[in-house]
């Protein structure tokens, strides 16, 4: 199915099962004639794909499907959202229109749809949190393969270490790749997480520049140091070298399912990439503090889901 396309289906579920219980048949009816599935050109959903829509309809919204009721195969809307706002419910919109209409309709199909586009569009890059915990990446300009020299990964290393000691970042999974970091953190010292990664790129950004004009074994040092300088050209708020690319589109992580998600997404970027057959056996990332053993940082925050 489409990318994103699992945003419709969670808002045609809802739709069709607050206006009356209904049957899987029922449902996948309704899913596959709708305007939505034709226009994607999606011709089958399955009885195993409802109900990973169900569980994750749950996870995402604390709204409760289910289809337990003796007799009665039809699935059916047991509990109805928790409008507050707290820590764990993004605030509700702001603007009176969208507020009018939400009220008006009573429909818990708009209000989620609504509400996870926003959570999708509005949050993911940005840093809201102060205190989140942050799924982030970032690249090298011109997604250069800058990292395949382990001398310039052990920069970062260096720097994340720094960072761990001295300006509170807690991390909970790592990895550096030839183009290109993920990291899963939070800022626990009460500086703002986009400062704390604004500075690791800055320091990270002239360290590494300066270590490619040092290095005597550095066969692209021509070739990288013009393009640096010409991406620097290209941007007011750059002196001279542009290293990193400007963006690290943090998205924040409520939810079990999302930092497990998140966290296996990190591990296993070496092995999508052909550089490993299983994640733990790549050194330059946290997956080997997932396998129960020690990875090259200290105080790698392993995270755990019990009770799942």
């Amino acid at each position: 199915m489409k990318k994103d396309f699992y945003l419709t289906r969670y808002a045609l579920i809802i739709k069709k099962l607050e206006s009356a219980p209904a049957t899987y048949s029922q449902l996948e009816d309704y899913l596959l004639n709708s305007f939505e599935f034709q226009d994607a050109d999606i011709k089958s959903y399955s009885i195993r794909t409802l109900q990973r829509d169900i569980r994750e309809i749950s996870n995402l919204f604390n709204l409760s499907i289910h289809n337990k009721k003796k007799g009665d195969n039809r699935y059916y809307i047991e509990s109805r959202p928790m409008m507050e706002v707290d820590e764990y419910n993004p605030p509700l919109p702001h603007d009176s229109i969208v507020w009018l209409f939400l009220l008006s309709s009573h429909s818990l199909s708009m209000y989620y749809f609504y509400l996870y586009k926003n959570i999708k569009m509005s949050r993911n890059y940005k840093f809201h949190n102060p205190e989140g915990l942050y799924f982030i990446s970032f690249a090298v300009v011109g997604w250069l393969d800058v990292f395949i020299r382990n001398e310039y990964k052990e920069i970062l290393l260096e720097s994340l270490r720094f960072c761990q000691k001295n300006k509170g970042m807690e991390i909970h999974a790592w990895c550096i790749v030839s183009s290109h970091v993920h990291l899963v953190f939070r800022s626990i010292d009460g500086k703002k997480p986009e400062l704390l990664i604004g500075d690791f790129k800055r320091f990270t950004s002239k360290a590494i520049i300066q270590a490619i004009k040092e290095n005597p074994t550095e066969s692209r040092k021509e070739f990288l140091l013009d393009f640096f300088l010409k991406e620097g050209a290209k941007s007011s708020n750059v002196n001279q070298y542009q290293f990193w690319r400007h963006d690290n589109k943090p998205i924040e992580l409520w939810s079990n399912h999302v930092i497990n998600q998140k966290i296996n997404y990190v591990h296993q970027n070496p092995v999508e990439a052909g550089l490993v057959f299983r994640a733990e056996d790549y050194r330059y990332s946290s997956a080997l503090d997932y396998s129960d053993e020690k990875g090259l940082l200290d105080d790698v925050v392993v995270f755990r889901m019990f009770g799942f």
